[in-house]
């Protein structure tokens, strides 16, 4: 790849990463900035009318009698002035103050429904009503002292939106403390596995923006109710769904149903729909993530111990290692190499006097200077069409007694167009909402991962990156029903050939065992592909296998409460988990498989400018699709050594139209 071709892909890549970094930046100002709700300014002297903080405030106050340690009783007072509480004296709480009797327990609920009666008369009735399970203070107060609680609209009161469920799992996931309500401990493990709690953690202070539901939004705050009681919210399914439609306006009892927060919701016993749906999609990750994984493994492992370097450093015009001038495919001293017979060498062969360095069509490099000025002086670049014109233009001219070229193949350029103009835009479109969807969707899958926080920060906020996920998504779709228009309209209306070579044959099972045999070291010989090696169409085929899945699961989970009034509220699980598994199986195999195979590869590092430029060179077609080079350059015979060979002429001449 020559340095201007290399830098202007960089570039390319360069404005696909700002143009993506600019949307990001766009949306982020676009939005009201989020944050802490900010209260008026508070005093920061508490009141106290009987002087108490005289001595308590004293970090250097030892009283003459104490029989427990002083700091117990010390109170920092710009932390009380600064609290809900900062204007209230002293002895309006501690009765009994002057026996420095500390408030016990019991009491606590009494002494704060002398000001908070509406509140306590809801916990006298709820299950909390017992001071041993919980007390205001566990729940308002940090330090549970009582003299530091906040507003509840604070990030650093335990009552805040964001901390809810933090504050509930003080309690509820102590395993020995709940064993004297015989409760579950792993509740609140679940909630923040589920949708809600994923949320909830990437909201972060913005209390602007989108808020999940958190424990107090479905079971109530000071009336918490237990969940077998016929007036929680949460005790019917019929009053789950009302309660979810506080959030999700029409949600019904289908919709409740969709995610069992507090259970395992792909369980058998809940939805066997959803229980072998997440296996079957687990499998079919794991699977297919692995196989690449093995073919990355292995060949790069070959690439390491030089057995797929042939004597010649890859992209140095020796490849094969049997020619020092150009030998693209040759057989090699090191091993696995496409070509297995010199004389299938396109860069070495000549019928004349078999002197590579002697014929004009030994080299590309050398056209021009052997023969600048005659008629067999290739173009720059030449599509295959274009080249089968010209090879069957040679071909007519020795049957009618013409003169013939003293090799045919110096016809064919130095470079040759892969990809039309339509087929890049399309490639690019796919790539642009690909990485958009990985970039908006990962923070909501790992959520719990310190770069998912920052990338949601980038695009602006979670409401901002589900929005922008959801037009990604929707371009990706349109791209794709757009390729399948291109198809048909290509083929029915400007009688272009049908894609056939992009449909899986025979040849691409035996290629793969091929390559499974040269990766292990029983055999030297590398599988010699057409137009499209079986890892391509993989690509190809499995794009048409996921967007379904991907699209059809996005769309449900952008309308789940129109889904689950149509359909059983088990699709909706299931979508859940398909969407999310074949987006990780996605993400791994273009970034892992793909990326490597087709631009980390040694042969192309650091970047395969086929798909942005549309044209491969001569050199690069030798390697990666010898068969079909042979087919243009009139050789069947190669072609026809490999049972099962791709691109017979006829469908060749059209092939610049295929992608």
């Amino acid at each position: 790849m020559s340095r201007r071709n290399l830098a202007r892909n960089l570039l390319l890549v360069v404005a696909v990463a700002l143009t993506l970094a600019a949307i990001g930046l766009v949306v982020s100002v676009s939005r009201a900035p989020g944050g802490e709700v900010t209260f008026r300014a508070r005093a920061t002297t508490a009141v106290d009318e009987h002087g108490c903080l005289g001595c308590h405030n004293d970090p250097d106050y030892e009283p003459d009698v104490s029989s427990r340690p002083w700091q117990e009783f010390r109170v920092d007072e710009a932390t009380l002035a600064s609290s809900t509480h900062g204007s209230v004296d002293c002895a309006d709480c501690h009765l009994e103050f002057a026996t420095g009797q500390r408030i016990k327990a019991p009491a606590v609920q009494e002494l704060c429904g002398r000001c908070h009666d509406q509140e306590r008369t809801l916990q006298k009735a709820s299950a909390h009503a017992d001071p041993r399970a919980a007390t205001c203070l566990d729940c308002h107060s940090p330090e549970v002292t009582g003299h530091d609680i906040p507003p509840v609209l604070s990030q650093s009161s335990p009552a805040f939106p964001g901390n809810v469920a933090e504050t509930c799992g003080g309690c509820h996931a102590d395993e020995e403390f709940m064993a004297r309500y015989g409760l579950d401990t792993d509740i609140h493990d679940k909630y923040l596995d589920s949708p809600h709690g994923k949320v909830m953690k990437l909201v972060g202070s913005d209390v602007d923006g989108l808020y999940a539901a958190t424990c107090t939004s479905c079971h109530g705050s000071h009336d918490v109710m237990d969940t077998d009681d016929p007036a929680s919210p949460v005790g019917t399914t019929a009053s789950l769904a009302a309660v979810c439609a506080s959030c999700h306006p029409g949600a019904n009892e289908e919709f409740a149903s969709t995610l069992a927060l507090h259970e395992e919701f792909t369980s058998e016993e809940l939805s066997q729909l959803a229980h072998y749906g997440e296996r079957f999609f687990f499998v079919l990750t794991a699977g297919v993530v692995g196989l690449g994984l093995l073919m990355v493994s292995l060949e790069g492992f070959g690439w390491l111990i030089g057995r797929h370097k042939g004597g010649g450093a890859p992209g140095d015009g020796n490849a094969g290692g049997s020619n020092p001038t150009h030998n693209p495919g040759g057989r090699g001293r090191g091993g696995c190499n496409p070509g297995d017979n010199p004389s299938d060498n396109p860069g070495d062969h000549d019928p004349g006097d078999g002197n590579p360095g002697n014929s004009p069509g030994g080299n590309p490099g050398d056209r021009r200077e052997h023969n600048p000025d005659g008629p067999h002086t290739a173009t720059a670049t030449l599509s295959p069409f274009e080249a089968q014109a010209v090879q069957g233009h040679a071909a007519r001219g020795t049957r009618s007694g013409g003169v013939a070229s003293p090799d045919s193949r110096a016809l064919l350029p130095e470079e040759i167009v892969r990809f039309d103009a339509n087929q890049r835009v399309q490639h690019f479109v796919l790539l642009a909402s690909f990485l958009v969807l990985a970039f908006t969707g990962l923070p909501q899958k790992f959520p719990d991962w310190e770069v998912s926080q920052w990338l949601i920060g980038v695009w602006g906020g979670l409401d901002a990156a589900r929005t922008i996920h959801r037009f990604a998504g929707l371009v990706m779709i349109v791209d794709c029903l757009y390729h399948l228009g291109y198809i048909v309209y290509s083929t029915v209306a400007l009688k272009k050939p049908a894609p056939v070579w992009m449909i899986p044959t025979p040849k691409d099972a035996l290629d793969f065992f091929q390559d499974l045999q040269c990766w292990f070291g029983l055999s030297s010989d590398k599988p010699q592909f057409g137009r499209f090696s079986y890892r391509e169409k993989f690509d190809y085929w499995a794009i048409f296998w996921g967007m379904p899945v991907m699209g059809i699961s996005g769309l449900v989970l952008m309308f789940p409460v129109l889904v689950s009034n149509v359909l059983p509220g088990d699709v909706v699980t299931v979508a859940f988990v398909a969407h999310s598994d074949e987006g990780i199986l996605a993400i791994l195999w273009i970034f892992i498989v793909h990326m490597f195979f087709v631009h980390l590869n040694p042969r192309f590092f650091p970047l395969n400018p086929a798909i942005f430029t549309g044209k491969m060179s001569r050199e690069a077609y030798a390697e990666e699709h010898a068969l079909e080079l042979a087919t243009i350059e009139g050789r069947p015979d190669r072609g026809s050594r490999v049972r099962g060979a791709e691109g017979p002429a006829s469908q060749v001449r059209g092939r610049a139209t295929g992608g």
